[in-house]
C-alpha cells in the first residue's frame, strides 16, 4: 500500500469523524515529530559518550604504561616517607638510569 493511499484512508476517516478526530490527528502528528527529534537527539548523546569512553580508555592505558615504565604500579611498593629524588624506590634499572642522569 502506497503512503499516500494510507493517508487518503486517514483523512476520509477523520472527515467523517468530525473536529475531535481532526484534533486527533494534529497531536498525533506533532507527537511524532517531537518523537524523531528526540530520538535523534539522544543517538547523538550515545555516539558522543561512546567517543569520550574510547578516550577516557586510551587515558587510562596511557596512564598504566606510564606506572609500568616508572614502576610505580603493578607489584611495586612505593616508600611514601621518602622524596620522588630518591632511589629507594626505583628498581635497579630505574636506579643506574637515575644516577647517570643527576652525573
Amino acid at each position: 500500500m502506497e503512503l499516500s493511499s494510507i493517508w487518503s484512508i486517514i483523512l476520509s476517516m477523520v472527515s467523517e469523524s468530525g473536529v475531535w478526530a481532526m484534533l486527533f490527528l494534529a497531536l498525533l502528528l506533532v507527537l511524532i515529530k517531537s518523537f524523531n527529534k528526540r530520538e535523534e537527539i539522544y543517538q547523538n548523546l550515545i555516539k558522543m559518550l561512546g567517543k569520550s569512553l574510547n578516550k577516557v580508555d586510551e587515558i587510562k592505558e596511557d596512564i598504566e604504561d606510564l606506572k609500568f615504565v616508572s614502576g610505580i604500579g603493578g607489584n611495586s611498593k612505593l616508600n611514601k616517607n621518602t622524596s620522588t629524588n630518591s632511589t629507594e624506590n626505583l628498581s635497579k634499572e630505574d636506579a643506574i638510569i637515575d644516577s647517570k642522569i643527576k652525573n
